[in-house]
């Protein structure tokens, strides 16, 4: 214990020789208080030494303590773990085995990826969980999205199924399963590439690639290419939805596969477009839409050349701008 800085010295000496020795009671008063004062405070810092080693011992303990718990997770940790496991589990496409970027629910109630229950119903008409007869309507659950997005968001899905969310996720806006159009696609693809997916990498430059082609055409008033490498680039519409008055389609290149689409009804239709000879002209253009036909799941363009408006299905369109 250091030294206490309100230490008195008291006088021990015997009085000189000759020197007078009486004190008076006032005196002796005041010397045994402040003997008693310093017995006091010799004891209070001895105690206090004691409690500071004690609390030096403890303390060092408790860290250790709290070190060896860190090292070893708890209980409560693995619990937390299993439970985000459940509720991931819950959005696992029973389709396709993978996290649902798009999710969907059919008419059996049951959630899907979009893409992959409406490749399942152009084929089928039953129901993939319960093989009961169901028809071909779906609904978009947009709360399980932002759920699943949240798990993605906050790291707790390794990286590699975050990577393949994030691409799946922007295929979707790039096909216009999801609103968004191109710049949120890019977004995705740009957070699937910072997680190593290489093919991430490859649809960033695709975006990249869209949006000169599409500023070029409009700027000069021409189509460049054709085929597979444009299709690539512009994707047609896998999913009906509503799109604002002046949002621009591309229809198809291939005359022949845009009047099949037309003459027969789209996926979620009641009845189709038909169509028409004049239409031939529509093909490889772009246009703006002027209403959107939820009947016919497809939508209303105006062709500015030809002075006429016409019925065409969303999945002979590639969504160029919302």
């Amino acid at each position: 214990a250091e030294r206490c800085p309100h230490r008195v010295r008291l006088p021990t000496e015997e009085p000189a020789c000759g020197a007078t020795a009486t004190m008076d009671s006032g005196t002796k008063d005041l010397l045994a208080s402040l003997t008693s004062a310093q017995e006091t405070i010799r004891d209070l810092q001895r105690t206090a030494g004691t409690a500071a080693i004690r609390g030096v011992r403890e303390g060092g303990s408790a860290a250790k303590g709290r070190r060896k718990r860190a090292r070893e997770p708890s209980r409560r940790d693995a619990d937390y773990r299993a439970c985000v496991a459940a509720i991931t589990q819950e959005f696992i496409c029973p389709i396709s085995g993978s996290l649902m970027a798009c999710p969907s629910v059919a008419e059996d109630g049951f959630l899907y990826e979009h893409a992959a229950i409406s490749n399942w119903l152009a084929n089928h008409d039953t129901s993939p969980k319960t093989m009961r007869t169901i028809g071909p309507r779906l609904t978009q659950d947009f709360a399980a999205r932002q759920a699943i997005g949240k798990i993605v968001e906050h790291g707790l899905m390794p990286d590699d199924d975050a990577a393949a969310w994030h691409l799946a996720t922007g295929r979707a806006h790039l096909e216009g399963t999801l609103p968004g159009g191109v710049d949120t696609a890019a977004l995705h693809f740009r957070k699937a590439a910072a997680l190593g997916s290489k093919e991430g990498a490859v649809h960033l430059v695709g975006c990249e690639l869209k949006r000169t082609l599409t500023v070029f055409e409009e700027s000069c008033g021409v189509v460049i290419g054709g085929g597979a490498a444009r299709s690539a680039v512009f994707p047609t519409m896998r999913a009906w939805r509503h799109l604002r008055p002046g949002a621009k389609v591309r229809i198809v290149d291939d005359p022949r596969e845009f009047r099949r689409l037309c003459e027969r009804p789209a996926p979620g239709a009641r009845y189709p477009c038909d169509y028409e000879s004049d239409m031939e002209g529509l093909v490889g253009g772009v246009f703006p839409v002027v209403e959107c036909v939820p009947d016919k799941q497809a939508y209303v363009i105006s062709d500015d050349d030809q002075g006429s408006e016409w019925y065409v299905p969303f999945d002979a369109c590639c969504l160029v701008a919302e």
